[in-house]
């Protein structure tokens, strides 16, 4: 049975920020910035938490709801270029301010470095608008259910009818056929010391 795909409810907020904190726990990106996994597990909750917020703001979250419990299976975050990093305010409101103190000055610096060099790469590979995927993951019970099939296909179905592309990035080779499927093409790789990005486009299509 296929999920109901629907715009995040405030009451789904903790939840939400909780299910990408758990699905990105052992993503390369993070593990790359915040390499001690004690730390990171108090840091993702802030990040994800700055994540949605900017998204509702600038663009949309899209969750999958079980059709038969109605609990939250899945959720995909997409912001609208050039609101595609974190700004002031919404870090300051989500604590990002205090990451020194959670992480260390260390690895908050390289995040900091990361984040600089992904975002460069945006820049100069999307065009001037264009929608940005800036996070999807689905709740351990419901992979290999289509969940993240469904919440792709919804927010690919928006930037159609908007008439614009979609840009994102994966750290997981296997992703790359994946996102293919969808009509996703690989336009760099980026190999920030260890870590090996894949930045992806997506023509816009006619609905």
């Amino acid at each position: 049975m296929q999920p109901t795909i629907c715009d995040l409810e405030p009451a789904h907020l903790a939840d939400a920020r909780r299910l990408l904190s758990q699905a990105f726990a052992a993503d390369p990106y993070l593990v790359a910035a915040l390499p001690d996994p004690r730390r990171r597990a108090r840091a993702l909750p802030m990040l994800f938490g700055a994540v949605l917020d900017n998204a509702r703001q600038h663009g949309s979250v899209r969750v999958a709801l079980d059709p038969g419990t109605h609990e939250l299976a899945g959720v995909a975050a997409w912001a609208w270029w050039p609101h595609v990093g974190l700004g002031l305010l919404t870090s300051v409101r989500h604590g990002l301010a205090t990451l020194p103190l959670v992480v260390g000055v260390r690895d908050t610096a390289r995040l900091d470095r990361l984040n600089r060099t992904h975002e460069a790469a945006h820049r100069r590979l999307a065009p001037a608008k264009h929608r940005y995927l800036h996070a999807i993951g689905v709740a351990p019970g419901h992979q290999g259910a289509g969940v993240g099939s469904a919440l792709l296909l919804d927010g690919l179905a928006d930037a159609d009818a908007a008439g614009v592309p979609t840009y994102l990035e994966t750290h997981r080779a296997e992703n790359v056929r994946l996102y293919e499927r969808y009509g996703y093409e690989l336009v760099q790789e980026l190999r920030p010391g260890d870590l090996h990005a894949r930045c992806m486009l997506r023509p816009a299509r006619q609905p």
